[in-house]
């Protein structure tokens, strides 16, 4: 591990032990832990002071004296994450993508991100069907982010918000002419009515999903919207209540659950969940002779 991966992950680790209740660690203590003199220890309190992390060392002990804002709290775990299991890690987006487009999948990534940072238009070509390609597209990156196992470009196209997979661009040409980004916020919006994969559209959807307790024991823990919340009942079920921005990859989840979970509303949901069901009786009504 390079000498800086090292030192952000001591800084972090050191905030985290210094986060846990009724433990409380001296100046002292931590040089003893990670085997550092005391000026290194004192110039990674102040490296956290610097990223918005209130944490003083006094005679007894280090501590954090205001809480962490969540933006704060996400951005230290990601990067902690990141450091730990980058040198061995599965993540099949990435290897995914890596398989089909080899050397080709970093350059893109590389473009598009330079594109996103510099808030530059990128024209791309972009293999919607296999064999149809739409070439001379032009968007307007906004993030990359994973989504159902694949990286994916959310952009603007022609005034509208859409999301490409990066496996099906075939090029990417930058340009100089600008955009003009979104907001932190209105990016945090998009994603925070997304079930899954699906960023688009204005439209949102007010949806209840009745789960029985054994459905509550394996996945009440389960973040799946950020805009969930669970009524829960003495019995041990509960009704999940969000806000969506798509119906059908909420149908799909309930589809492939049914037999612990029920779509309540809206009625478009639990027809959807129908159909679906229909559809896969249909297709599995009888036994395959090959």
């Amino acid at each position: 591990m390079s000498d800086l991966k090292e030192k952000l992950k001591r800084q972090t680790e050191i905030l985290g032990l210094c986060l846990q209740p009724d433990h409380a660690l001296s100046q002292a203590d931590l040089q003893v832990l990670f085997k550092r003199d005391r000026p290194t220890i004192t110039r990674d309190l102040s490296s956290l002071r610097s990223i918005g992390v209130d944490i003083h060392s006094t005679k007894h002990c280090v501590s954090v004296e205001n809480k962490l804002t969540l933006k704060v709290l996400n951005e230290i775990i990601l990067q902690y994450v990141g450091l730990n299991y980058s040198e061995f890690s599965y993540d099949k987006a990435t290897t995914s993508l890596v398989k089909r487009q080899k050397e080709k999948a970093l350059s893109n990534i590389v473009m598009l991100q330079r594109a996103i940072d510099s808030g530059t238009l990128a024209i791309i070509d972009y293999e919607k069907e296999p064999g149809k390609v739409e070439t001379g597209k032009t968007i307007a990156p906004w993030i990359l982010f994973q989504g159902d196992n694949e990286w994916r470009v959310l952009a603007e196209n022609d005034g509208i918000q859409k999301q490409y997979i990066l496996s099906k661009v075939r090029k990417i040409t930058p340009t100089r002419k600008k955009f003009q980004k979104p907001p932190q916020e209105q990016l945090r919006e998009v994603f925070s009515s997304a079930w899954n994969a699906w960023l688009g559209g204005e439209k949102k959807y007010q949806i209840r999903i009745a789960f029985s307790p054994e459905a509550m024991r394996r996945y009440g823990h389960r973040q799946f919207v950020e805009t969930q919340e669970f009524r829960k009942k003495p019995d041990g079920s509960a009704v999940l209540e969000a806000t969506v921005n798509s119906l059908f990859e909420v149908a799909g989840w309930i589809v492939s659950h049914s037999q612990w979970v029920e779509a309540l509303e809206p009625a478009e949901l639990r027809g959807t969940v129908r159909q679906l069901a229909e559809q896969a009786l249909h297709t599995h009504r009888e036994e395959r002779t090959a």
